[in-house]
């Protein structure tokens, strides 16, 4: 009863979070429902996507062309979502992140597990490799695993994890921002400068006074 009872609070809190910020659409409660849970925004975002992989990757033998479907919808949903955020919605505030964090490392572990969740359907539905003894049945898989594996790491080997052209707009974005900040801590600079002799000119002045009176009394 009282797990029931926190899941009706929560439901609700996700209903009225979800009210307050404007949200209809069933697609944008993820955001919501993932700060609720302390998850961050993109926590939903990211796990859709995971598990989409996931079925795609581990289960390719089975349904081949879900791959192609996966693409038409993740094209749509990406221009659709782009629409929101340009027209349909506040401007989403930049929250910097240096990579995916445990995310790479549940795709990577999706990838081995999916060469092996491939083998055993294949092995379950091909009439020539179930006649073979289970020995042979090992090898062959065992063989075709590996293969598999060393393909993997040539591609990886040979595709660059950042574009050419990425890196390139990358050194020169941070080239600008250290020009901008050299260029603002010399006009600092210069600011304490001309304060400082100012304040020396001041001090000047006032001592050339103080004496002039001085001569004056005496």
């Amino acid at each position: 009863a009282e797990g029931r009872g926190e899941s009706a609070e929560a439901v609700s809190a996700l209903r009225d979070a979800a009210l307050l910020l404007g949200v209809e659409e069933q697609e944008d409660l993820a955001a919501v429902q993932s700060e609720l849970h302390g998850l961050g925004s993109t926590f939903y975002e990211y796990n859709e996507m995971v598990l989409q992989f996931g079925y795609l990757a581990m289960f390719a033998v089975a349904f081949p062309p879900a791959a192609a479907l996966a693409l038409g919808n993740n094209v749509i949903e990406q221009r659709t979502d782009g629409f929101k955020l340009l027209w349909d919605s506040k401007r989403v505030e930049y929250e910097g992140a240096t990579g995916i964090a445990p995310w790479d490392r549940i795709l990577r572990a999706m990838e081995v597990a999916s060469v092996l969740t491939n083998m055993g359907v294949y092995l379950l539905v091909s009439p020539q490799l179930r006649a073979q003894e289970p020995l042979w049945q090992g090898i062959y898989l065992g063989a075709v695993a590996v293969g598999i594996y060393l393909v993997k790491l040539v591609i990886a080997a040979l595709v660059p994890d950042v574009p050419d052209t990425v890196r390139v707009a990358v050194a020169k974005e941070k080239w600008r921002v250290d020009t901008i900040i050299k260029h603002e801590e010399r006009r600092a600079a210069q600011r304490a400068g001309n304060a400082a002799d100012v304040r020396e000119d001041e001090e000047g002045e006032s001592t050339d006074s103080e004496s002039t009176d001085a001569g004056a009394e005496s």
